[in-house]
């Protein structure tokens, strides 16, 4: 660690920035140059004279102007990664979670001993040598022009090679991961929203998810540790953010070992097709092909038959799913946040194979999940299962295929919603 780090504490008490000084100068800490202390109304403004190594928020009674601090470090391009600890007088988790989503570092909550504050400090410094060390080889990639200077994702001409590097270590230590490839609708697709979509997809993920530039007008996304839920969460975070009501549509392939870049991004273009064949400002997510089982010759031809049956159910099936459950869903995604807007969080995606619509509490994996699945015969299955215990809640509806329309689905499903009281959620 350098030896000149300099910290700005801010606190509505004096006392605080004293003790801060005390505790760091005491031995435990023998590299910190300066210890500048600052109020909330004037705290942001020493940030940008001072550019701190840490910057440490008391927070008392109540958190809306170190949170106002927070969010405007977040949108400065120069101060957004210096690092942020909190320490709060008493347990919030609304402020804690609302503190996360603006970028804070780490979180302690009084009392707390010394050692436990300086452990959480020298955390936050070295995180800031980390940022600087990261910094210094961004710089290099964008001089030599791996990363788009503007919208800071890869570009066409290494975004193969960065996602192909990215998959091989989810192969290697087997974590899941999602691929999305997203895009404008023909008549918005500019450069000059092309450019503002990029900006905003990067600012809705995570450090260590990726975002690369097709050189087709297509945003290509990897995300590692996430699920199909994570990737529609992602896409209507950047559908919120997006100005002027302008359509956006993605395509979604959950990775599997045996995929490669190739076979991942020709899965998630093909869903992104569907979307737009389905009018577009929609998420598909790809179906996962399995491999055909090996017959002998002589059940030739009664293989054959069945597989125009199932084809023709099949088609049967995407076809209720596209005009018959996806407006049903829609509508119910609708009247929900209408109902219970900024409580619950209301996701929904439909494959060839399943319809999942989700319904919890905004930031906490509580709530229900209704997911209407082919059943492997003309018939599909309908269940209602808790999200925190994986349980079913319902008994399974078994549905002929024929059944499968709106009037009826949309009165099962509200029966079921209406019993389980979604106020009682919150």
């Amino acid at each position: 660690m350098s030896l000149a780090n300099n910290i700005i504490v801010i606190s509505e008490k004096a006392e605080d920035g004293n003790y801060f000084r005390n505790i760091c100068r005491s031995g435990l800490l023998r590299d910190v140059d300066n210890i500048i202390c600052a109020n909330h109304e004037n705290g942001f403004d020493f940030i940008k004279k001072y550019l701190p190594d840490t910057i440490v928020i008391y927070i008392y009674e109540t958190a809306y102007n170190a949170l106002n601090i927070c969010k405007q470090l977040k949108s400065d391009n120069f101060l957004k990664n210096i690092p942020v600890l909190l320490i709060l007088e008493k347990k919030n988790d609304e402020t804690v979670l609302s503190a996360y989503d603006e970028g804070i570092t780490d979180y302690i909550i009084q009392p707390a001993s010394d050692t436990d504050i300086l452990v959480r400090l020298m955390w936050c410094l070295k995180r800031n040598e980390s940022s600087r060390e990261l910094e210094k080889k961004e710089i290099l990639i964008r001089s030599i022009g791996v990363i788009d200077k503007e919208t800071e994702a890869f570009t066409p001409q290494y975004t193969e090679k960065a996602f192909t590097a990215e998959i091989n270590v989810a192969k290697k230590y087997g974590y899941p991961a999602v691929a999305m490839v997203m895009a404008l609708e023909p008549k918005s697709n500019d450069r000059l929203n092309y450019d503002n979509l990029s900006l905003i997809v990067k600012n809705s993920i995570r450090a260590r998810d990726l975002v690369g530039h097709s050189g087709h007008g297509k945003i290509y996304l990897f995300l590692p540790k996430t699920n199909i839920k994570g990737a529609c969460t992602v896409y209507n975070k950047v559908l919120s953010n997006m100005k002027n009501n302008i359509s956006i549509s993605a395509g979604v392939c959950e990775f599997k070992p045996e995929m490669n870049y190739h076979s991942l991004i020709q899965n998630s273009v093909k869903a992104l097709e569907e979307a737009f064949s389905r009018g577009g400002n929609k998420i598909i997510v790809a179906e996962s092909k399995s491999n055909e089982e090996k017959t002998s010759g002589g059940w030739l031809n009664r293989i054959q038959s069945d597989k125009k049956e199932y084809k023709n159910y099949k088609e049967i099936l995407s076809y209720k799913f596209k005009t018959i459950v996806e407006p049903v869903f829609y509508r119910l995604k609708s009247e929900i946040e209408m109902t219970f807007k900024d409580k619950l969080n209301v996701e929904y995606y439909i494959t060839d194979s399943k319809c999942v619509f989700d319904i919890n509490i905004i930031y906490e994996n509580d709530g229900i999940s209704i997911k209407i699945i082919d059943s492997g015969v003309p018939k599909v299955n309908i269940e209602v299962f808790d999200m925190k215990s994986g349980q079913a809640i319902y008994d399974r509806i078994i549905l002929p295929i024929e059944e499968l329309e709106e009037e009826k689905l949309n009165k099962i499903i509200h029966e079921c919603i209406d019993s389980l009281k979604l106020g009682s959620l919150i």
